[in-house]
């Protein structure tokens, strides 16, 4: 299976929140400040010449959540339009802040297949504190982008674009999960993740409720080579943790913007598989425990909601409004064989 690939377009944000690593206090020292290369935009033509690199290897799927925000990229219209040609699949993280009507009009026009919106309160007290600096406006563009992304994806024929809201806990939001869900659950969102907040340093990732890691062993972690991300210099990564500890091996990593896609890969691989440096931060990483030893914890129903409960995160799904009148057992039993899924599509085929 071929992997995907993941476009630092721009470092530039409108916010500079608590928790984020890149502009905010989530990493332990001066992001930036280390990393001088990466705090600039691409230009269109490094972007093309990236995505044809990509096409050529066989590549078929690009995301573009950033060091920052997407949509602080002002040719980000151009750089829909270029997936568009090279007749690839876009996903992108967005905070919502920056984005109209209009706006959401043209990305569901440029073929945007999954967007995922970062909304950590339905309220702007909570919010201007977590997102700062946080307008009225960017408030509420933020907590309405899924909505719009969903009205106009069904204007456009509904079922291709994946709507997702975010939602980090922190102690400024965390008795807001249910006011959340109620917020959109008339809208039929896609997935509402509930995710636990993570710290960063040059040595790990580390969740809040991080517990003992298991032993690392070389070469088995599966946050690594599912996809590859580029930095606005060309920085050619194995995994988003790379990102913390590039500044120790630096003069190592490939960059995409003097190789083929093949060739990076393969010099990246190489220092996945035999650098010190990156073994001994995979021993650190949660990642490597999230995604390679994590478990279903529980199933269960909440406010018209079916949920899975993760260690790390919690995944909820709008319940179709016909079938929540049916007891809690009986509908988890119904996810369980995967009823419900038939009978969404039953319904889907009815409009």
């Amino acid at each position: 299976m071929k992997p995907a690939i993941n476009i630092k377009i721009t470092s530039k944000c409108n916010y500079k929140c608590g928790m984020c690593p890149f502009h905010g206090d989530g990493y332990s020292s001066d992001y930036f400040g280390e990393r001088a290369e990466w705090d600039n935009d691409m230009s269109l033509e490094q972007i093309e010449e990236i995505l044809k690199k990509a096409k050529d290897f066989g590549v078929s799927l690009v995301d573009f959540t950033p060091n920052g925000e997407f949509f602080s990229y002002k040719k980000w219209r151009e750089v829909l339009s270029l997936v568009q040609k090279y007749d690839m699949k876009s996903t992108l993280t967005t905070n919502g802040g920056l984005i109209d009507e209009n706006d959401i009009k043209d990305a569901v026009s440029l073929g945007i297949n999954h967007i995922a919106v970062s909304i950590d309160s339905i309220k702007y007290d909570t919010y201007k504190i977590v997102r700062k600096p946080a307008t009225k406006k960017s408030f509420e563009n933020a907590i309405n982008a899924p909505i719009l992304f969903k009205k106009y994806e069904n204007s456009a024929g509904g079922g291709g674009i994946y709507i997702q809201v975010q939602f980090t806990k922190q102690k400024e939001n965390e008795n807001e999960v249910d006011s959340m869900l109620d917020f959109y659950q008339p809208h039929k969102i896609n997935q509402i993740s509930v995710n636990e907040v993570f710290t960063t340093t040059d040595s790990g990732i580390s969740f809040n409720n991080n517990s003992n890691l298991p032993e690392y062993k070389v070469g088995t972690c599966k946050s690594y080579g599912g996809i590859y991300l580029v930095q606005p210099s060309g920085s050619f990564l194995g995994c988003c943790g790379e990102m913390y500890f590039y500044p120790k091996i630096r003069d190592k990593v490939p960059n995409l913007f003097e190789m083929s896609f093949s060739e990076a890969k393969s010099k990246s691989d190489s220092l996945y598989l035999e650098n010190d440096v990156f073994t001994d931060y995979c021993k650190k990483c949660s990642l490597y425990s999230n995604n390679n030893e994590q478990t279903l914890e529980r199933k269960f129903i909440r406010n018209g909601y079916f949920a899975m409960q993760y260690s790390y995160a919690t995944e909820y799904f709008v319940i179709p409004s016909e079938l929540r009148n049916i007891p809690d057992k009986v509908l988890l039993f119904m996810y369980e064989k995967g009823y419900v899924g038939e009978i969404k599509e039953f319904l889907k085929n009815q409009i």
